[in-house]
C-alpha cells in the first residue's frame, strides 16, 4: 500500500512539473515588430510585419490586430483557426488577411489591401494566450502630380512626387513637356499640401 502511495505521488509531482515548465515556457514567447515606420503608398498593398518569437504554429491561437487611437479599435481577429470580423472597424472591411502558411512559422504579419490615407497611425498585434504585444507604426503618402508653368522659359511640365510623406525628403522629377527625354531634378523638404 505504502508503495502504491509513492507511486502516485511521484506521477503527480511529475504532472505537476510538467503543467509549471509548460506554464513558464508560454511566458518567454514575444511578439517581434518592425522598429521603423511602414510607408506606404495610397491604393496599395502593405504587409504589417509582426512575428512570435521563438517561433511557434499560431494558426489555431487567438490573433488581434487593433489601433488604439479609433473608437471601434479592433482590425482583424482570429480564434481557433477562425477569422473573426463581425466587431470589425467598417473601415478595414474586406481589406485585412493573414496567411495560414505563415501562421504555422509564427509570422502574424497583416495584410492590408486598398490602402487609405486614414490608415495611417499604430497598430498592435496581440496574441493573449502569450500575453505579448507588439507596436507597428504605417505611415501612408499618396502620390502628387502638380501642373505648373516655368514662367521664365515659357514652357511647362509636370512636377513628379515620387514620395509625398510628411517630414521624409521628397524628391521631385521636372519633366520637360516639350523634351520628354530630358529631365532635372531638385529636391525639396517637408512639402506642405
Amino acid at each position: 500500500m505504502m508503495s502504491h502511495i509513492k507511486v502516485l505521488l511521484k506521477s503527480e509531482l511529475g504532472v505537476w512539473i510538467f503543467l509549471l515548465l509548460t506554464h513558464c515556457s508560454e511566458g518567454q514567447h514575444q511578439l517581434i515588430g518592425p522598429t521603423q515606420p511602414i510607408v506606404a503608398m495610397f491604393g496599395d498593398d502593405v504587409v504589417l510585419p509582426c512575428r512570435l518569437e521563438p517561433a511557434v504554429d499560431a494558426a489555431a491561437r487567438t490573433v488581434e490586430w487593433s489601433r488604439p487611437d479609433l473608437k471601434q479599435r479592433l482590425i482583424h481577429f482570429r480564434r481557433d483557426s477562425v477569422d473573426l470580423l463581425t466587431e470589425q472597424n467598417p473601415s478595414y472591411t474586406r481589406r485585412t488577411s493573414l496567411s495560414i502558411s505563415k501562421l504555422k512559422s509564427g509570422d502574424i504579419s497583416l495584410k492590408l489591401s486598398k490602402v487609405k490615407l486614414s490608415d495611417t497611425g499604430t497598430y498592435k498585434c496581440n496574441i493573449p494566450k502569450f500575453n505579448t504585444e507588439s507596436a507597428v507604426e504605417l505611415v501612408v503618402g499618396k502620390l502628387a502630380l502638380i501642373h505648373f508653368t516655368l514662367w521664365d522659359e515659357g514652357t511647362e511640365g509636370i512636377l513628379v512626387c515620387e514620395r509625398g510623406i510628411w517630414d521624409v525628403q521628397v524628391i521631385f522629377t521636372l519633366l520637360q513637356m516639350d523634351h520628354p527625354h530630358r529631365y532635372r531634378s531638385m529636391e525639396l523638404t517637408k512639402v506642405d499640401y
